[in-house]
């Protein structure tokens, strides 16, 4: 929600980060490793 990514096309690559959260994994930043 707040990546600033409008959308994924198929096959671009993302970095996630993850922390531990209540209810387990959660991502806490994304972005596009492959801007387009």
């Amino acid at each position: 929600r707040q990546a600033g990514l409008n959308g994924l096309i198929t096959g671009q690559a993302v970095e996630v980060r993850l922390a531990d959260g209540p209810k387990g994994l959660q991502a806490t930043a994304v972005r596009a490793t492959d801007p387009i």
